[in-house]
């Protein structure tokens, strides 16, 4: 798995620079507008990267490879988390204690009697 991360890695920063040099191109010499005969044109290069099954299609298979591992890794306990906290509005926002603890606290339900009491009556002295 780890080579596998570094090859696309590799390729990755492959694919980058080829994209750097080929929009930077060669610096001209003054007087010539012709550019270096070993250069290829800015077009080919760009066909060879997006080329099917070239650089950026390798790229992109490697990136929905590891998406799909990490959802395979990460789905079982998302889903376990969303049985647990079946209402995010329950909850109030997490808070930080200072010793570091976080802190969920559940929302107070609301109930169906009127927000305010009335007030206890007066007592006769």
């Amino acid at each position: 798995m780890m080579n596998r991360t570094v090859s696309a890695a590799a390729r990755s920063l492959a694919a980058g620079a080829a994209v750097a040099m080929a929009l930077h191109g060669p610096a001209a010499a003054q007087g010539t507008d012709d550019p270096a005969p070993s250069e290829p044109p800015l077009g080919a290069l760009l066909e060879d990267l997006l080329r099917p099954g070239g650089p950026i299609d390798q790229m992109t298979q490697s990136a929905r490879e590891a998406i799909e591992a990490l959802q395979q890794r990460t789905g079982p306990w998302a889903d376990a988390l969303g049985a647990v906290i079946a209402n995010p509005d329950a909850y109030e926002t997490p808070k930080t204690l200072p010793n570091g603890d976080i802190v969920i606290r559940r929302r107070a339900e609301p109930s169906d009697e009127p927000d305010e009491t009335p007030p206890p009556p007066p007592i006769d002295l």
